[in-house]
This record gives C-alpha cells, structure tokens and sequence, in this order.
C-alpha cells in the first residue's frame, strides 16, 4: 500500500496577533434591571402563581365532587 500524503500546517505571514484588545468580564447584552431588580415584582408574581393554582385546584375538586353526585 502507498503512503498517503499529509498536509502539513502553513505557518501565518504575519506575527502580529489578530486581537488587540482582550475583553474582561461578561457580555454587555443590554439585559437586566439598571437599578439591581425588585424583589416585590417576584414576590407579586410567587403570589399570582400560587393564587392561579389554588383556583385550578378548587375548579378540579369541584368537579370531581359534582361528578360523584
């Protein structure tokens, strides 16, 4: 069997890096809340969560025993 060529790597023409400045810390996205966030606009929304699977729940009891009539 012959021997299969293998491509060497070229090396680069310039020795100069590509980038020139390094970034530190995260990505700036945009997101987030500029003044820290709320913790009443999470609390609020625990509540409403809970609140909707209360209801959910009575609705689902209530039919069940209204079936059983």
């Amino acid at each position: 069997m012959a021997p299969t060529a293998v491509p060497s790597p070229v090396p680069s023409r310039s020795p100069a890096t590509q980038v020139t400045a390094v970034p530190k810390g995260g990505a700036q996205t945009g997101e987030g809340a500029a003044d820290g966030g709320s913790t009443v606009t999470l609390v609020v929304g625990t509540v409403l969560a809970a609140a909707g699977a209360a209801g959910i729940g009575l609705v689902v009891v209530r039919r069940r025993a209204g079936a059983q009539d």
